[in-house]
């Protein structure tokens, strides 16, 4: 998973110092959420879980 990381945060910077940015503005968004992230790919809305509790038993 670092792996993926380290290359999508060294693709993210090269294209953020590039000029021709309009080109992959598709690309360049995906990079930035990946990079946003993290490399353990945190999800970016977590929902909530019910919580189911056992009977009590006599």
């Amino acid at each position: 998973m670092e792996a993926r990381y380290n290359c999508c945060k060294a693709i993210y910077q090269t294209l953020t110092l590039s000029d021709s940015v309009s080109a992959f503005t598709d690309i360049y968004a995906k990079l930035e959420k990946a990079v946003k992230m993290g490399p353990y790919l945190v999800k970016s809305h977590a929902e909530p879980q019910p919580v189911v509790e056992t009977a009590e038993r006599f």
